[in-house]
């Protein structure tokens, strides 16, 4: 799969059809098949940033609500206080929502796709540290299964394509 990723510390999505175990039993169909999967690829990347624009707009699940700290800091910046969470500026959010704003990455070759922000503390918040808590921004729960309708609606269809093609 892809020949370079983000750095370690940048949060990305990524997968290819050799890691999806489910796929794996019928891989070799579908690579003599499906010679290129840029555009259910495509959909999945639109697919994820629904997901996330749903996880900034619910808060998590899960995030922990911000320290006192946090909640003075902000307001003495000018940003709102307690509410949103993970949101000052909003580049972090957007660089996950809109593919021209600053830090988005997406790669879409025709085997697997990388999809992510290269903003370095989007990775504090995904994992958490010593003083920040996590809050997941690319939830597996919310994108699994997400992805996983994706992939059963669309192979189908580029199936049926690819087989037009070669008769």
């Amino acid at each position: 799969m892809p020949n370079e990723t983000p750095k370690a510390n940048y949060v990305t999505f990524q997968m290819t059809l050799d890691s999806e175990q489910r796929l794996a039993r019928i891989y070799p169909l579908l690579k003599e098949t499906l010679t290129d999967l840029r555009p259910v690829f495509g959909r999945i990347s639109v697919g994820l940033e629904r997901g996330v624009r749903e996880t900034f707009a619910q808060e998590g699940p899960g995030w922990k609500e911000l320290a006192p700290f946090t909640v003075r800091m902000r307001l003495a910046r000018g940003f709102g206080g307690s509410h949103p969470i993970l949101v000052q500026t909003g580049a972090l959010r957007e660089s996950l929502l809109s593919k021209t704003a600053f830090g988005h990455y997406e790669r879409l070759e025709k085997g697997g796709m990388v999809w992510g922000t290269t903003i370095p503390y989007a990775a504090q918040h995904q994992y958490g540290t010593s003083k920040i808590p996590q809050r997941r921004i690319l939830e597996g729960s919310r994108l699994i299964p997400m992805v996983s309708k994706i992939l059963a609606d669309e192979l189908p269809v580029e199936v049926r394509r690819a087989v037009r093609g070669l008769g």
